[in-house]
């Protein structure tokens, strides 16, 4: 079994807000949108029911019996920033597979992804949000798989 923790994240990122820099020196959120639940806990669901789908490992929560090992993240970006003009999502995360008996580093992984928006409104933007999530997750399911099965 592999526990799964919601990822660390800067104030801002741990939010229900849909962040956006609108170029490189500033910040903001979409002001009439938001997440139905902060972005961590959002993806840390994610990551669960990919576990559950793709059969990799059973997804445990903190306590669980019979945990193996333990995945910790920590989400560096999942924002939309433009490019040229162009509304494009961002999604960067670091990832450390843990023993669940000592706490040993097991490996670890950085992973990214982007995806243009198909338009300029928000509605494009948190589309684009989602599938750069899912990029990630797939990607991070790859690396789980490739690590849980050559231990």
């Amino acid at each position: 079994m592999l526990e799964v923790r919601a990822p660390s994240a800067d104030r801002l990122l741990a939010s229900d807000h849909i962040v956006v820099w609108p170029d490189a020196q500033q910040v903001s959120v979409y002001a009439e949108a938001r997440w139905h639940d902060s972005a961590p806990a959002m993806l840390k669901r994610q990551w669960q029911d990919a576990l559950q789908a793709t059969q990799i490992a059973l997804p445990a929560e903190p306590g669980e019996q019979g945990i193996d090992a333990r995945l910790v993240a920590e989400l560096s970006d999942f924002h939309i920033a433009y490019q040229n003009g162009t509304p494009t999502a961002v999604m960067r995360a670091q990832f450390t597979l843990l023993d669940a008996t000592d706490g040993q580093r097991l490996a670890y992984q950085q992973l990214s992804a982007t995806q243009a928006a198909e338009g300029e409104n928000v509605p494009a933007a948190v589309a684009a949000l989602g599938k750069v999530s899912e990029q990630l997750t797939r990607q991070l399911m790859q690396w789980l798989d490739s690590q849980l099965n050559n231990q």
